[in-house]
């Protein structure tokens, strides 16, 4: 049976909902018998990991078309934090600024850029529905890593 739903919210606010559906979906029949409820309503299940795209697709993804300049400063932003790093919306806008000359980058351009990669990856043959960044809220802001498993082609492709 197909449904249509029509949401409205931010990013921040409608990611919880698409997280819990996407892990619905990827959460084996045993471990969605032992999912919880967490505080704020969102899905939690007991001891799944996030499933991310692989390194071979993303290469894939990333060099099928020319990236824009703003898609570069995203990933530029995400690798040059580190492995440990998570960047705040903020800290991302910020660096996108820097690394294009736009210092007025706003939160709404910020969520336009992060969709389009997002829609670009959704849009590469043989996408399996896997995530393309981490993240986690910190204070009610949510902040954004690069898995380490994609580090190296964000690196290569990027040519830092």
């Amino acid at each position: 049976m197909k449904v249509s739903v029509y949401l409205e919210g931010t990013l921040d606010e409608l990611a919880p909902i698409f997280r819990a559906l996407q892990t619905e979906k990827s959460v084996s029949p045993e471990t969605r018998q032992q999912a919880t409820t967490g505080e704020q309503g969102e899905f939690v299940t007991a001891g799944a990991q996030e499933k991310f795209v692989t390194a071979e697709f993303l290469r894939q993804a990333l060099e099928r078309h020319p990236l824009s300049d703003y898609t570069e400063a995203l990933l530029r932003a995400l690798y040059e934090a580190g492995e440990d790093g998570y960047l705040s919306r903020e800290a991302l806008r910020k660096k996108i600024g820097e690394y294009t000359d736009h210092p007025e980058f706003t939160d709404q351009q910020l969520t336009g850029v992060i969709g389009s990669f997002g829609k670009r990856l959704s849009q590469t043959k043989g996408y399996d529905g896997g995530s393309h960044f981490e993240d986690k809220l910190v204070g009610g802001e949510r902040h954004y890593r690069l898995p380490d498993a994609l580090r190296d082609v964000v690196r290569d492709v990027l040519k830092l």
